[in-house]
């Protein structure tokens, strides 16, 4: 939601006027399909910056002999399961089995 507001001579506070410019309704169906793809889009980027963090560090520690640093990716399976089945792009069962395999 987008609202013009006037501010008042004390910075404390504001007085609104009732001038909405832009009002979304969250049911529709386009927006939470839109919402549901980029937490998705944002668990996948997660893991893909941490991977290269990680190889960046094998090949700096491995030119300077130093010890191998590890690095934990965590990622929570069951909201990434609820999202792609909440968009519906892909097969429950198969959806399970790949995950069973990721993990």
């Amino acid at each position: 939601m987008i609202i013009l507001v006037n501010e008042s001579i004390n910075k404390s506070e504001f007085i609104i006027y009732s001038n909405i410019i832009y009002y979304l309704l969250i049911k529709n169906k386009r927006v939470i399909r839109s919402i549901l793809i980029l937490e998705v889009y944002s668990i996948i980027n997660g893991i893909n910056l941490t991977y290269i963090i990680l190889i960046t560090l094998r090949r700096i520690t491995n030119r300077l002999n130093f010890l191998r640093i590890l690095i934990v990716i965590y990622i929570n399976l069951y909201l990434l399961y609820k999202y792609l089945i909440k968009l519906g792009i892909i097969k429950e069962k198969r959806l399970i089995i790949n995950i069973i395999a990721f993990k």
